[in-house]
Protein backbone atom coordinates (compact mmCIF):
# COMPACT_ATOMS: atom_id res chain seq x y z
CA UNK A 1 0.00 0.00 0.00
CA UNK A 2 0.91 3.67 0.09
CA UNK A 3 2.18 3.35 3.68
CA UNK A 4 4.08 0.63 5.54
CA UNK A 5 1.98 -1.32 8.05
CA UNK A 6 3.20 -2.33 11.50
CA UNK A 7 1.46 -5.38 12.99
CA UNK A 8 2.37 -6.67 16.46
CA UNK A 9 0.98 -8.83 19.25
CA UNK A 10 2.90 -8.12 22.45
CA UNK A 11 2.63 -9.89 25.81
CA UNK A 12 4.37 -8.64 28.96
CA UNK A 13 4.49 -10.59 32.19
CA UNK A 14 5.27 -7.41 34.17
CA UNK A 15 4.96 -3.87 32.76
CA UNK A 16 6.29 -0.81 34.60
CA UNK A 17 3.43 1.69 34.33
CA UNK A 18 5.86 4.64 34.45
CA UNK A 19 7.15 3.54 31.03
CA UNK A 20 3.74 4.39 29.53
CA UNK A 21 3.80 7.98 30.83
CA UNK A 22 5.69 9.55 27.90
CA UNK A 23 3.21 7.97 25.46
CA UNK A 24 0.45 10.23 26.82
CA UNK A 25 2.65 13.28 27.33
CA UNK A 26 3.48 12.82 31.00
CA UNK A 27 6.81 14.13 32.23
CA UNK A 28 9.08 12.02 34.45
CA UNK A 29 8.59 12.71 38.16
CA UNK A 30 12.01 14.38 38.35
CA UNK A 31 11.03 17.14 35.89
CA UNK A 32 7.38 17.74 36.74
CA UNK A 33 6.38 21.41 36.97
CA UNK A 34 6.53 23.18 40.32
CA UNK A 35 2.88 24.31 39.99
CA UNK A 36 1.77 20.86 41.11
CA UNK A 37 -0.43 20.13 38.09
CA UNK A 38 -0.82 16.49 37.13
CA UNK A 39 -2.51 16.35 33.71
CA UNK A 40 -0.04 15.46 30.91
CA UNK A 41 0.90 18.51 28.86
CA UNK A 42 3.57 17.40 26.34
CA UNK A 43 1.93 17.69 22.87
CA UNK A 44 1.41 14.79 20.49
CA UNK A 45 3.22 15.25 17.18
CA UNK A 46 0.80 14.24 14.44
CA UNK A 47 2.87 15.37 11.44
CA UNK A 48 4.18 11.81 10.94
CA UNK A 49 0.99 9.91 11.73
CA UNK A 50 0.26 9.56 8.01
CA UNK A 51 3.65 7.91 7.35
CA UNK A 52 2.63 4.50 8.75
CA UNK A 53 -0.43 2.44 9.63
CA UNK A 54 -0.38 0.16 12.67
CA UNK A 55 -2.34 -2.64 14.32
CA UNK A 56 -0.81 -3.45 17.71
CA UNK A 57 -2.16 -5.53 20.58
CA UNK A 58 -0.60 -5.32 24.04
CA UNK A 59 -1.37 -7.52 27.03
CA UNK A 60 0.33 -6.88 30.37
CA UNK A 61 -0.49 -9.57 32.90
CA UNK A 62 0.78 -7.52 35.85
CA UNK A 63 1.69 -3.86 36.32
CA UNK A 64 4.44 -2.36 38.45
CA UNK A 65 3.17 0.92 39.87
CA UNK A 66 3.15 3.16 42.96
CA UNK A 67 1.16 1.77 45.89
CA UNK A 68 -1.32 4.66 45.57
CA UNK A 69 -2.28 3.59 42.01
CA UNK A 70 -4.28 0.33 42.24
CA UNK A 71 -3.78 -0.86 38.63
CA UNK A 72 -3.65 -4.62 38.11
CA UNK A 73 -3.38 -5.55 34.41
CA UNK A 74 -3.73 -4.05 30.95
CA UNK A 75 -5.19 -5.11 27.61
CA UNK A 76 -5.25 -2.73 24.66
CA UNK A 77 -5.62 -2.82 20.88
CA UNK A 78 -4.18 0.20 19.09
CA UNK A 79 -4.92 1.01 15.46
CA UNK A 80 -3.43 3.84 13.43
CA UNK A 81 -5.11 4.31 10.07
CA UNK A 82 -5.03 7.41 7.85
CA UNK A 83 -3.79 9.56 10.78
CA UNK A 84 -6.61 8.40 13.08
CA UNK A 85 -5.43 6.67 16.25
CA UNK A 86 -7.86 4.44 18.16
CA UNK A 87 -7.49 2.40 21.33
CA UNK A 88 -10.33 -0.12 21.35
CA UNK A 89 -10.29 -1.50 23.95
CA UNK A 90 -8.08 0.18 26.51
CA UNK A 91 -8.87 -1.99 29.53
CA UNK A 92 -7.32 -1.99 33.00
CA UNK A 93 -7.88 -4.11 36.06
CA UNK A 94 -8.36 -1.39 38.68
CA UNK A 95 -8.94 -1.71 42.44
CA UNK A 96 -10.57 -5.12 42.11
CA UNK A 97 -12.80 -4.02 39.21
CA UNK A 98 -12.40 -2.94 35.58
CA UNK A 99 -11.91 0.23 33.58
CA UNK A 100 -12.92 -0.30 29.93
CA UNK A 101 -12.32 2.57 27.54
CA UNK A 102 -12.52 3.43 23.86
CA UNK A 103 -10.30 6.36 22.87
CA UNK A 104 -9.97 8.02 19.46
CA UNK A 105 -7.59 10.78 18.34
CA UNK A 106 -8.14 12.29 14.88
CA UNK A 107 -4.79 13.56 13.60
CA UNK A 108 -6.42 15.20 10.56
CA UNK A 109 -7.91 17.84 12.84
CA UNK A 110 -5.81 20.77 14.04
CA UNK A 111 -5.80 20.66 16.99
CA UNK A 112 -6.48 16.94 17.49
CA UNK A 113 -10.15 15.98 17.91
CA UNK A 114 -10.34 13.49 20.77
CA UNK A 115 -13.07 11.39 22.34
CA UNK A 116 -12.94 9.03 25.31
CA UNK A 117 -15.72 6.74 26.51
CA UNK A 118 -14.98 4.96 29.79
CA UNK A 119 -16.95 2.43 31.82
CA UNK A 120 -15.96 1.72 35.44
CA UNK A 121 -17.30 -1.53 36.85
CA UNK A 122 -17.13 -3.01 40.36
CA UNK A 123 -14.33 -0.75 41.60
CA UNK A 124 -13.71 -1.68 45.26
CA UNK A 125 -13.54 1.47 47.37
CA UNK A 126 -11.45 -0.23 50.07
CA UNK A 127 -8.81 -1.02 47.42
CA UNK A 128 -9.18 2.41 45.83
CA UNK A 129 -8.12 4.05 49.11
CA UNK A 130 -5.85 1.46 50.78
CA UNK A 131 -4.49 3.93 53.35
CA UNK A 132 -7.97 4.93 54.55
CA UNK A 133 -9.26 3.14 57.68
CA UNK A 134 -12.63 1.70 56.71
CA UNK A 135 -14.74 -1.15 58.04
CA UNK A 136 -13.17 -4.55 57.56
CA UNK A 137 -16.30 -5.80 55.80
CA UNK A 138 -15.64 -3.42 52.91
CA UNK A 139 -17.74 -0.47 51.81
CA UNK A 140 -19.06 -1.40 48.40
CA UNK A 141 -18.39 -0.75 44.77
CA UNK A 142 -18.23 2.14 42.33
CA UNK A 143 -19.72 1.92 38.85
CA UNK A 144 -19.61 4.77 36.39
CA UNK A 145 -19.70 6.14 32.85
CA UNK A 146 -17.52 8.87 31.31
CA UNK A 147 -18.13 10.28 27.83
CA UNK A 148 -15.94 13.26 26.92
CA UNK A 149 -14.95 14.92 23.64
CA UNK A 150 -12.48 17.77 23.25
CA UNK A 151 -9.81 19.32 21.06
CA UNK A 152 -6.13 19.84 21.80
CA UNK A 153 -2.65 18.58 21.11
CA UNK A 154 -2.07 17.33 24.67
CA UNK A 155 -4.18 15.46 27.22
CA UNK A 156 -4.40 18.64 29.32
CA UNK A 157 -5.71 20.69 26.38
CA UNK A 158 -8.18 17.98 25.39
CA UNK A 159 -9.67 17.90 28.88
CA UNK A 160 -9.60 21.69 29.20
CA UNK A 161 -11.89 21.97 26.14
CA UNK A 162 -13.98 18.87 26.75
CA UNK A 163 -17.75 18.51 26.71
CA UNK A 164 -19.81 15.54 27.85
CA UNK A 165 -20.98 13.66 30.93
CA UNK A 166 -19.40 12.00 33.97
CA UNK A 167 -21.42 9.83 36.33
CA UNK A 168 -20.55 7.59 39.30
CA UNK A 169 -22.75 5.42 41.53
CA UNK A 170 -21.87 3.74 44.85
CA UNK A 171 -24.00 0.87 46.13
CA UNK A 172 -24.08 -2.24 48.32
CA UNK A 173 -21.67 -1.20 51.01
CA UNK A 174 -20.86 -0.08 54.51
CA UNK A 175 -18.90 2.80 55.96
CA UNK A 176 -17.68 3.94 59.35
CA UNK A 177 -20.58 5.26 61.44
CA UNK A 178 -18.17 7.59 63.25
CA UNK A 179 -17.15 9.09 59.92
CA UNK A 180 -20.76 9.78 58.98
CA UNK A 181 -21.69 11.20 62.39
CA UNK A 182 -18.63 13.45 62.19
CA UNK A 183 -19.65 14.63 58.71
CA UNK A 184 -23.10 15.48 60.09
CA UNK A 185 -21.65 17.15 63.23
CA UNK A 186 -23.78 14.94 65.48
CA UNK A 187 -21.78 15.66 68.64
CA UNK A 188 -23.60 13.36 71.08
CA UNK A 189 -23.39 10.39 68.69
CA UNK A 190 -19.71 11.12 68.05
CA UNK A 191 -19.03 11.00 71.81
CA UNK A 192 -20.93 7.70 72.17
CA UNK A 193 -18.92 6.09 69.37
CA UNK A 194 -15.63 7.45 70.77
CA UNK A 195 -16.42 5.80 74.09
CA UNK A 196 -18.10 2.62 72.87
CA UNK A 197 -16.22 1.99 69.63
CA UNK A 198 -16.98 2.53 65.98
CA UNK A 199 -19.22 0.24 63.92
CA UNK A 200 -20.28 0.04 60.27
CA UNK A 201 -23.44 1.59 58.88
CA UNK A 202 -25.17 0.70 55.62
CA UNK A 203 -24.64 2.84 52.54
CA UNK A 204 -28.00 3.28 50.81
CA UNK A 205 -26.59 5.00 47.75
CA UNK A 206 -24.03 7.47 46.49
CA UNK A 207 -24.39 9.42 43.24
CA UNK A 208 -22.09 11.91 41.51
CA UNK A 209 -23.43 13.25 38.21
CA UNK A 210 -21.64 15.99 36.24
CA UNK A 211 -22.29 17.87 33.03
CA UNK A 212 -19.01 18.93 31.40
CA UNK A 213 -18.91 22.13 29.30
CA UNK A 214 -15.68 23.64 27.97
CA UNK A 215 -13.64 21.76 30.53
CA UNK A 216 -15.75 22.68 33.56
CA UNK A 217 -17.56 19.86 35.37
CA UNK A 218 -20.78 21.17 36.96
CA UNK A 219 -22.39 18.93 39.57
CA UNK A 220 -25.98 18.04 38.72
CA UNK A 221 -26.23 15.67 41.68
CA UNK A 222 -23.90 14.90 44.59
CA UNK A 223 -25.55 12.64 47.16
CA UNK A 224 -24.19 10.19 49.73
CA UNK A 225 -26.97 8.57 51.77
CA UNK A 226 -26.54 6.27 54.78
CA UNK A 227 -28.79 5.09 57.58
CA UNK A 228 -27.58 7.91 59.86
CA UNK A 229 -26.64 10.83 57.61
CA UNK A 230 -27.37 12.16 54.13
CA UNK A 231 -24.69 14.38 52.59
CA UNK A 232 -25.63 16.67 49.69
CA UNK A 233 -23.10 18.62 47.64
CA UNK A 234 -22.77 21.23 44.91
CA UNK A 235 -19.82 22.59 43.02
CA UNK A 236 -17.57 22.50 39.98
CA UNK A 237 -14.28 20.98 38.85
CA UNK A 238 -12.24 23.07 36.42
CA UNK A 239 -10.11 20.70 34.32
CA UNK A 240 -8.17 23.56 32.70
CA UNK A 241 -7.06 25.02 36.02
CA UNK A 242 -7.10 21.68 37.89
CA UNK A 243 -9.15 23.22 40.69
CA UNK A 244 -12.40 22.29 42.42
Amino acid sequence: GKRPVLVADLVSRVLDISDLGPMIGAKPAAVRPADGRVLPEIPFKTDRWDSVDADVKLTARALRHPASVPLEDLVTHMKLKDSVLTLDPLAFGYAGGRLDAVVSLDGHSLPIAARAQVRARKIQIAKLMPGFKLSKSGIGQINGEFDLAGKGDSVRQMLATSNGKVGLVIANGEISKLMMETAGLHLWEILELKLGGDRPVKVRCGVADFDVTKGVMQAQALVFDTAVTTILGTGTIDLAQETL
